[in-house]
């Protein structure tokens, strides 16, 4: 019987294309069914030969077969060659496969999840994504709320607690219900949690003027890495730890596994009936991600079987952790827990300043001692710290060793602590590497829908590039002098605007481009540029990337990528087309110097949020759907309030005999059920400095109907 029930979202779901139901027609499907039902039971004999047999006459005559119970049989006839070690034809059979069942519109989680893992997980080439591979783990993704039965739910529960360690907890709620890093057992989809997922990729796409969605590609190439050498077939991810740490950040800037064979170390703790020996310190590595953040780095401890974060404490076998006493047996102990200590915090405290105080404390004590002194192999005796009853001798009285291991341990515990704390307030949850190694452009911009006639929503993207922010500094300087390209002081600018439907989905890409022959002064910004965005009636979201070039002095010949700029604006809706509802355009902000007079203004589009009081301030808008009163006339009240948000903080204050001109209502009457109106907002009336929230109202007194629009700027 041929496999129906899942269905299939292709690559193209990424890019725009709908998920179709499979259609498949095959004759001899009893004879094949016989033929896979041996297959299938020669191979839980380990009767490889026979099973590759009966597989393969299946699979020659229909590579897309699929059995209602057990799913592919190329997912079958691969196992049958790994299992008898010809795995590159394994490999081939699993990528045949997909393929094959691609072109006939269907899908198996068996056969997809085998071919994800095994080819990401390459030990020549871990995390080498491929179109066939983001194809595969978008439908795996996309079928987690189908009907599955066990064995697929399992699978797609991996899938599902990788996913929550790098999607927010929000998305994962309204996909699931209960813990979906929990394992199978933990949770359940909710309707739509498959095209939910896929959905919130899609919106993940950090560069939108490429075809590809980096930051998806990023996150299976973590993930191959992370099956290749941090595998946990126990935990609900199929990951460690480590792995766990490595989909979220990806590769650490710097990492040791600290080690317990320095010879200070091995003379003092490695002796004849010695209580511990080099088998009880745990494999550990240490892990920084300084180009994170300076409190971003765990320690890894290799617990038993299992691979877990630690602490500084868990590196120090058990027996020398407790037993610390005044007696001779307690202060020996005491120094080898002592010399442990050491060694830990002189490795790590050149990865991280963290330790650097620990270490410095106890190399300091360590140091006064005789076993760690000139002629260290004499002392290296049952009495060396027994022998002195005082304790530790020297220029001064110390504490004992018993107290001060004791001691360095509870603070060492509280300090580890208190890093976790700091690591897990100031550390970004999930860290993409897309971009980071561009230049960053400051680009200030505005949206401002307006309705058109057909009914239709046209979005105006109004951006500048923030005063002075093209000029090059060291690294684009460096950046040309690397490439031998010099600085003509002629850039191109290109803006990339992406609308997408309410799944994310590509629907128009528009391209601009701008030249700058003549960098402004560094206070001042260039012509501010216009977008548009035609045709949406519907919820929509838009994706913007600048990219700044170096030019040559023709014109034609583009240099080196200097800066970029990506910027989302999420969960747009098209403005409102029911005649008998009053709606309103988004707020434009318009700017001219303080210095113009009021009947010299002439407005200029503003796109940054910061104000100056050097500048006039005006809105401009637009209304629709005015009805007409009974002298055929429409009539209308605008009333606009400016105050500052109190949650932002800052001080900002307005004075009482000036308050008339940042806060009124003004009445208007027109020919027309469209209106255009442009108001001033007198800056020179606010005090210091804050966020200046301004809401324009306006009230049809036809109908009675209202509609509001809000802006915010910081005034500086």
């Amino acid at each position: 019987m041929y496999r129906g029930a899942l269905i299939l979202a292709s690559l193209l779901i990424v890019c725009g294309s709908a998920p179709r139901s499979e259609v498949v027609a095959q004759s001899s499907q009893d004879q094949m069914a016989t033929w896979f039902r041996e297959g299938r039971r020669a191979l839980d004999a380990g009767d490889l030969d026979t099973a590759q047999t009966r597989f393969r006459l299946v699979y020659d005559q229909n590579p897309a077969w699929s059995e209602i119970r057990y799913g592919s049989v190329a997912y079958w006839l691969s196992r049958a060659y790994r299992a008898a070690s010809s795995d590159s034809l394994a490999d081939a059979t699993l990528r045949e496969g997909v393929e094959s069942m691609k072109e006939r519109d269907s899908f198996d989680v068996r056969l997809a999840d085998a071919f994800v893992v095994q080819a990401l997980s390459n030990p020549e080439e871990p995390g080498r994504v491929t179109p066939q591979i983001l194809d595969q783990y978008i439908n795996l993704l996309y079928n987690v709320d189908a009907l599955l039965d066990d064995d697929e739910r399992a699978i797609l529960s991996r899938y599902v607690a990788q996913l929550a360690l790098v999607a927010p907890a929000g998305v994962m709620s309204d996909a699931f219900q209960g813990d979906p890093n929990g394992g199978v057992d933990a949770w359940a989809p909710r309707k739509g949690a498959g095209p939910l997922l896929v959905t919130w990729w899609r919106s993940q796409d950090p560069v939108p003027a490429t075809r590809s969605n980096e930051r998806l590609e990023e996150h299976l190439k973590r993930l191959g890495v992370a099956l290749s050498r941090y595998a946990d077939p126990a935990s609900p991810a199929g990951l460690d730890h480590r792995g766990d740490v490595y989909l979220r950040y990806g590769p650490p800037q710097e990492q040791i596994k600290v080690t317990f064979d320095d010879p200070v170390l091995t003379d003092i703790i490695y002796r004849p009936g010695a209580v511990v020996n080099l088998s009880d310190f745990p494999q550990n590595e240490f892990w920084v991600f300084g180009h994170i953040d300076r409190a971003a780095w765990f320690l890894f401890v290799r617990d038993k079987s299992r691979w877990r974060i630690g602490e500084t404490l868990d590196l120090i076998p058990r027996t020398l952790r407790t037993g610390f006493s005044a007696g001779n047996r307690g202060r020996i102990k005491a120094g080898m827990s002592i010399a442990v200590m050491q060694n830990i915090f002189r490795q790590l405290s050149p990865l991280h300043p963290d330790f650097a105080m620990r270490y410095a404390e106890v190399d300091n004590y360590a140091m006064q001692m005789p076993e760690f002194g000139p002629g260290r192999m004499a002392n290296r005796t049952s009495q060396s710290l027994a022998a002195r009853p005082g304790g530790v001798t020297g220029q001064t009285q110390i504490e004992q060793p018993d107290r001060f291991i004791q001691t360095m341990m509870v603070k060492s515990r509280s300090e580890d602590d208190a890093s976790i704390a700091t690591r897990e307030k100031v550390t970004p949850r999930v860290y993409v590497e897309a971009l980071s190694e561009q230049g960053v452009l400051e680009v200030g911009y505005r949206a401002v829908r307006f309705l058109e006639p057909d009914g239709s929503t046209r979005t105006v993207v109004h951006w500048s590039p923030e005063p002075g922010g093209l000029r090059p500094g060291r690294k684009e300087r460096r950046v040309m002098e690397s490439m031998n390209y010099p600085d003509s002081g002629r850039y191109l600018v290109t803006m990339t605007a992406v609308q997408k439907d309410a799944e994310y989905l590509d629907r128009v890409i528009h391209k601009d481009r701008f030249m700058i022959t003549d960098l402004p002064d560094r206070g001042e910004a260039i012509p501010v540029q216009r977008t548009t965005l035609s045709g949406d009636t519907a919820l929509f979201h838009i994706a913007m990337q600048w990219d700044q070039y170096a030019m040559g002095a023709s014109h034609t010949q583009r240099g080196p990528q200097l800066r970029v700029a990506t910027a989302r604006i999420d969960s747009l809706a098209a403005l409102n087309a029911d005649p008998g509802e009053l709606e309103m355009s988004d707020l434009l902000p318009m700017t001219a110097l303080a210095d113009v007079a009021p009947a010299d203004f002439v407005p200029t589009p503003y796109p940054f949020r910061v104000l100056t009081r050097d500048l006039q301030l005006a809105l401009s808008f637009e209304v629709y759907h005015l009805a007409f009163g009974p002298d055929d006339q429409t009539q209308y009240t605008v009333t606009f309030d400016v105050k500052r948000d109190a949650r932002r903080g800052g001080f900002l204050s307005l004075r009482r005999e000036e308050a008339q001109g940042t806060s009124a209502s003004f009445g208007a009457t027109g020919t027309s059920r469209t209106a255009e109106r442009m108001i001033l907002i007198d800056l020179q009336a606010w005090e210091g400095s804050g966020e200046l929230n301004i809401t324009v109202t306006v009230k049809d007194e036809v109908t009675g109907q209202s509609t509001s629009r809000a802006i915010l700027f910081d005034l500086q």
